[in-house]
């Protein structure tokens, strides 16, 4: 393949590829020749289109100087699927095969038009450009509804000063790829997008970019109905020479991160012209890998396993008090709702969750081009709803605010509380620590908003000490509460309290157990219980 690649050697724009991916077997076809044999397509129903240096009968047998092999011909035939063969080869007209190469061909999906690669000559005419070389350039022919073609006409996009060659038709017939050295390409071959006007011309080419395009050849693109665009490229990250890579290709035109195919498709020598029928699972590939036939050689291969794209971006983001602190401990589920614009066979887990750190914030990675359903709750607190919606971008990092708004009230076990922090004491101390005068001034705002509810006021200590002992310091530590809240402006007839003692533990720290520091910390309490309203 390398020395046929005159068509379209020339460098390339540097793109990262991940891991190989996809899992297939292979099959070498024994249709194949000592010549080069590749790039098979269907042409209609079971007959398969086909370039081949293959020797056919000719007056003037006529071979390219650079590998003393025939031009290159288009030739079709019958795939054999339970043979797993291709059968009755015959080569195409003569008015499409001229005397020079003829390669890559591809058919509109109504199978009314057929494009295919050529040297610059139609009508007999050789054409060079201002440097004096033969370019390839694009043609198609019209399939009459006998099978025969019409006459070959040149595409607009062709110019005798650059290489236009490998056209595939994109499965819903709108666009055509193919690959140029056109200026402004990032390296050699590029693989440039153009629509296919009413009229059959051809729109503005573009360039896929360096997702797809690198700083080396890129060639042989293939476009399969899963919007999955397969290539081969002799970038960096090859096992040696063309490997078989793909990417998805999204509605906007964006373009994942190139993948590379796993063994068996590419292997150390050049594998290329990859072709897949997605609901048949089978496909076929090109390569001069040892053990062929000849220089290039046709392999069958089936999918075992198909390659996997998943275009991830990142939600980072921090749970906060309206108009207060952030949230620990929140936490914070993603719902994946849906796909804007496609549905791949390959999904993440549709839900997700975290808790918020210490500093309140979360990390969590979704896919592109997707909405999700964001619910957070925190103890305390009304529950949030939001929604996201990602976009095709690659590794963009979304960065949200969650807002939780407090909880006036809460129910538990029939008794209603003003529903807020507790009040924490230090170990032996009944005086207001700072975090708890927070939570007092929370009390405090919701009674004045309720001027008609009453509250009875209830402390507690943890396990340590004496029952008297404690006793009395939870009846100080109601009392100092008690105190401040009446400091702060609620009326004395409207507060009641007690001090319980080491009674009604929490969390299984009872007397004379094994508790860690901060089980006897949630025991130095005080809490706020509605008696009237």
């Amino acid at each position: 393949m390398k020395k046929i690649i005159f068509i379209i050697t020339l460098f390339f724009a540097y793109s990262m590829c991940a891991q190989e991916t996809g899992k297939y077997k292979v099959k070498l076809l024994d249709m194949n020749s000592k010549n080069s044999d590749f790039g098979v397509t269907f042409l209609d129903g079971n007959t398969v289109v086909f370039t081949s240096a293959r020797k056919v009968r000719s007056v003037q047998d006529r071979k390219w100087s650079k590998n003393g092999q025939p031009y290159l011909k288009l030739f079709k035939g019958e795939w054999m699927p339970n043979a797993r063969e291709i059968a009755s080869i015959k080569e195409l007209p003569k008015k499409i095969n001229t005397k020079f190469h003829v390669a890559s061909a591809t058919v509109t999906p109504d199978r009314s038009m057929l494009y295919y690669t050529s040297n610059n000559y139609l009508d007999e005419k050789f054409k060079k450009s201002k440097n004096h070389k033969n370019k390839l350039q694009i043609y198609k022919v019209k399939i009459k509804e006998n099978g025969d073609f019409g006459d070959p006409e040149s595409l607009d996009i062709n110019n005798p000063n650059f290489s236009v060659g490998h056209p595939m038709v994109t499965p819903d017939g709108k666009k055509l790829l193919f690959i140029s050295d056109m200026p402004g390409s990032h390296g050699g071959t590029d693989i440039y997008i153009a629509e296919i006007l009413e009229d059959g011309e051809l729109g503005e080419p573009i360039n896929l970019g360096t997702n797809v395009n690198s700083p080396y050849n890129e060639m042989f693109p293939f476009m399969g109905e899963d919007n999955v665009l397969y290539f081969s490229s002799n970038r960096k990250e090859s096992l040696g020479g063309l490997d078989v890579f793909g990417v998805r290709v999204y509605p906007n035109g964006d373009c994942s991160k190139p993948k590379r195919l796993s063994t068996p498709i590419n292997s150390i020598a050049d594998d290329f012209a990859f072709f897949i029928d997605a609901n048949e699972d089978m496909g076929f590939v090109s390569s001069n890998r040892k053990g062929g036939v000849g220089s290039d050689d046709i392999y069958y291969f089936e999918e075992e396993s198909p390659i996997v794209f998943v275009c991830t971006q990142q939600v980072r983001g921090i749970v906060k008090q309206a108009n207060g602190p952030i949230l620990p401990g929140a936490l914070v589920k993603l719902h994946h709702k849906k796909h804007k614009h496609h549905e791949p066979k390959h999904k993440r887990n549709k839900d997700m969750s975290v808790y918020t750190g210490s500093n309140g914030g979360f990390i969590i990675d979704v896919e592109c081009d997707a909405i999700y359903d964001i619910h957070t709750t925190a103890d305390l607190h009304s529950p949030s709803h939001d929604q996201l919606s990602t976009t095709f971008e690659e590794d963009k990092i979304h960065i949200v605010e969650v807002i939780l708004q407090p909880n006036e009230f809460m129910m538990k076990d029939g008794v209603k509380y003003i529903n807020t922090n507790k009040i924490y004491f230090d170990f032996n101390k009944y005086n207001i620590r700072p975090d708890a005068a927070k939570e007092l001034d929370r009390v405090v705002e919701i009674m004045k908003k309720y001027p008609t509810i009453r509250v009875d006021v209830r402390s507690y200590t943890d396990t340590r000490g004496s029952d008297a002992y404690n006793q009395k310091l939870s009846d100080e530590r109601m009392m100092s509460t008690v105190k401040y809240l009446v400091a702060h402006g609620i009326a004395m007839d409207r507060l009641t309290g007690k001090g319980y003692g080491d009674k009604f533990p929490v969390d299984g720290c009872v007397k004379g157990a094994k508790c860690t520091e901060e089980q006897q910390e949630m025991n130095r309490r005080t809490e706020f219980v509605v008696v009237g309203e």
